[in-house]
């Protein structure tokens, strides 16, 4: 289950309103498996799972890429499919085991949509490490 007011920007942990594109993590129970499971960027298909670890994510009905699953997080990409709307309903279903066929499904969360992300995320370099910072523009660039 999402918890309330449990839906935030991955970079700067504001809430809404969000994006298409922009990547968001949501809060709550139940979510995932216990220990954290990253995607991996499929290079042939040039694409992120819509599931992961048995998590899958919807949006309005359309499944969203998935980037990291938790008992307690999810980090999922707002689908492009949503540009226009004010408003989206989030989902969070997991599905346990094939086996067992356990699965837990969130209520239906709301959060706002906007047409352009205020987020921009810069990259620094230093000692041939990337990492990523916010800069006072908030623009994505890479430095």
């Amino acid at each position: 289950m999402i918890a309330a007011e449990g839906i935030s920007d991955v970079f700067s942990g504001e809430g809404g309103p969000f994006a298409p594109g922009e990547l968001v993590s949501s809060y709550g129970v139940s979510l995932g498996p216990r220990a954290g499971v990253p995607s991996a960027f499929d290079p042939v298909t040039g694409t992120v799972p819509t599931v992961s670890a048995g998590v899958s994510v919807l949006l309005n009905g359309v499944p969203a890429p998935i980037y990291y699953v938790r008992a307690d997080q999810v980090n999922a990409q707002i689908p492009y499919e949503l540009e226009g709307q004010q408003e989206a309903s989030i989902t969070a279903n997991y599905k346990v085991s094939q086996v067992r066929r356990n699965k837990s499904k969130s209520p239906p969360s709301r959060l706002s949509c906007t047409l352009v992300s205020s987020t921009i995320l810069r990259t620094h370099e230093a000692a041939g490490v990337t990492f990523p910072f916010f800069g006072a523009n908030r623009i994505i660039e890479h430095a």
